[in-house]
């Protein structure tokens, strides 16, 4: 026959043992007081007195903790009623610390390893060559960040730019690949002056842009005069290719359209020399040679303007940040299998606490209001024996004062330590004397 329960399903039995033992309350201390000074008085008129490791002697000792010896045999009966009635739920409120306390385990547990593969990080000098590095190229960009006022770099991709500048060469050499075929005649020949063209665009467009966003950090009034000279030869020796290229292209052109024009005359019958003109067909192959030469103009202007967009004002603040992310690049190559080993020891710790706690959630809601009913017992315990400590520290308090009262009065009285060496009263006055709370629970035995 099952035992009866009242409404929160707690077993009778266990209901009124557990009223019994919270209800519990600790008699008072003050009764003790006058029986703590009357020892002290008798202790001091003995010629030699003896201390242990914590400084009380042993008078001290049985008169301070008797109070706590007798509250805790009294409420050691009603602890044990309580645990006694308890007990058929024992083995699984057990079991309910050991999941908790194996809970707590598993972050200590996935810190260990993690601290372990650390450990095998920090024994690669790949890792701290990297490390070192990488902490030098933030040192860097923060600094000059700092003097920008904390402003985001620009510095877009540059797999991008790259692109976009193959994109001007590829469009340069549609453009001026038939001309230079008509011109040359060899289609090898043709292609490669092509490329050679597109080639010589995309760069000076690239030089141009740049020197043009980043004028005033190379040309303003704070640079001296020969720190100007590297990025000047470099403006000097874009605007010349590129002139070379477009004069190239002008005069292929030209020669292209003349030769058609001269070609489209010789169709009509037309002599020059007899007064006919390659006007008579329309726009002259000078005109339509700079018209055609627009476009490739057109690329070049966008292209610097595409360049400009691509350059920080400040080029080292470009480079810091390059610097920054091929550190932080070649970093993570050196910490990969790291981070992978962290990651994966991260995730277990959360698939083991999934599982603890599936498990301690089916043992608690088992165990009902007996688990709580437990530990709040057992909470009762700790302060009775905090409560108890703090007592007995207090007779301890007035029992070593009254004593060193008397002993002042007393000086033919020696005091020793636990090393039998005599120690002079005023030095034992000031030494600070009391129990801790293990010492109070080992009163008794539970």
């Amino acid at each position: 026959m099952p035992n009866e329960t009242n409404e929160q399903g707690v077993e009778l039995s266990i209901a009124e043992k557990f009223k019994a033992c919270s209800e519990w309350t600790i008699p008072s201390v003050n009764g003790q007081i006058d029986e703590a000074k009357s020892a002290a008085s008798k202790e001091a008129e003995k010629s030699e007195i003896f201390c242990d490791e914590h400084g009380l002697t042993q008078s001290m000792y049985n008169t301070c903790a008797s109070h706590a010896h007798d509250a805790l045999r009294g409420f050691q009966i009603l602890y044990s009623d309580f645990i006694a009635a308890i007990a058929p739920y024992m083995d699984s409120i057990k079991e309910v610390n050991k999941l908790e306390e194996k809970y707590a385990s598993i972050d200590e547990g996935v810190i260990l390893k993690i601290a372990d593969e650390k450990s095998v990080l920090a024994s690669n000098p790949q890792y701290e060559n990297a490390l070192t590095k990488a902490r030098e190229a933030d040192a860097r960009y923060a600094g000059i960040r700092k003097t920008e006022k904390n402003r985001d770099v620009r510095n877009p991709a540059k797999w991008l730019y790259m692109l976009l500048l193959i994109l001007v060469g590829f469009i340069e050499v549609l453009l001026n690949y038939q001309f230079l075929l008509e011109f040359m005649g060899v289609p090898a020949f043709a292609f490669g002056a092509a490329v050679m063209a597109g080639w010589i665009v995309a760069w000076a467009a690239h030089e141009h842009g740049k020197a043009i966003k980043q004028h005033n950090f190379y040309f303003g009034s704070h640079v001296r005069p020969e720190d100007k000279v590297s990025i000047r030869w470099q403006f000097i020796a874009a605007s010349v290719g590129i002139l070379v290229a477009l004069i190239a292209i002008y005069f292929s052109r030209y020669i292209a359209v003349s030769n058609a024009h001269q070609a489209m005359l010789n169709a009509t019958g037309t002599n020059i020399l007899s007064g006919g003109s390659a006007q008579d067909l329309g726009v002259s192959p000078a005109v339509a040679a700079l018209v055609s030469l627009l476009f490739n103009m057109l690329v070049w202007g966008v292209s610097v303007w595409i360049a400009t967009g691509f350059h920080d004002h400040n080029p080292h603040y470009m480079d810091a940040d390059n610097q920054k992310k091929r550190a932080d690049r070649n970093l993570a190559k050196v910490t990969k299998t790291y981070d992978a080993n962290v990651k994966a020891h991260n995730a277990s710790k959360g698939v083991e606490r999934q599982t603890v706690r599936n498990e301690l959630q089916a043992m608690t809601e088992n165990l009902g209001k007996h688990l709580i009913l437990y530990r709040q017992i057992e909470e009762k315990k700790r302060l009775v024996l905090k409560a108890l400590t703090n007592d007995t520290n207090k007779l301890i308090a007035v029992y070593k004062r009254a004593l060193i009262d008397q002993l002042s009065q007393n000086g033919h009285v020696h005091i020793y330590d636990n090393s039998n060496e005599q120690i002079p009263v005023e030095q034992y006055a000031k030494q600070a004397v009391s129990i801790n709370q293990d010492q109070v629970e080992t009163l008794i035995h539970w």
